[in-house]
This record gives C-alpha cells, structure tokens and sequence, in this order.
C-alpha cells in the first residue's frame, strides 16, 4: 500500500473520510497513521447544502478555496485518496 501512496507525494490530492469532512490540498508527507496535507482546502459538507462530489467538482471547475497552511489527516477516517487532476468534470 505504502509504494502505491508515492505517486501522491507532491501532488494535490482529493482525501475524502468517513466523516462530512473532505480535504483538497497537496500531499507532503505520509505514516502509518497519516497523511500531511499543505495549501488545503478543508471542506465541512454538513455547514452547507453542497455534497461531497458537487463540492469537488466546483472546486475544479472555478477555484480551489485554500482556508489552511497545513493539515494532518487521521488515517483511520479516509476513505479514499485521489489525485485531483483526475476528477473529471461534466
């Protein structure tokens, strides 16, 4: 798992938990425990009407809202890790 986590590594990732959280940001650093996030977007979905994906997609489509320098992300809340280059807007 860990060899397929570096091709994250200094690249702006989509992490999206197990909680109304989701994080846009890019990758610095990863445990065992977590992952580092810099230049982040940290999304609360249960402040406002948008979903996670709805969310996801507009930041890709307009502006990536950075609202923290740095983030360390609990491991044992993600639920999926993606590059955000890689969400396809439609």
């Amino acid at each position: 798992m860990e060899d397929k986590l570096q091709k994250f590594l200094g690249k702006e990732v989509v992490i999206d938990t197990s909680t109304s959280y989701l994080y846009i940001g890019t990758l610095t650093e990863f445990g065992k425990e977590y992952f580092l996030l810099r230049e982040v977007d940290v999304h609360d979905t249960s402040q406002g009407t948008s979903t996670k994906e709805r969310y996801i997609l507009d930041s890709k489509k307009y502006t990536l809202k950075t609202n923290r320098k740095e983030v360390l992300v609990f491991r044992e809340k993600v639920v999926s890790i993606s590059l955000f280059e890689d969400v396809l807007t439609f």
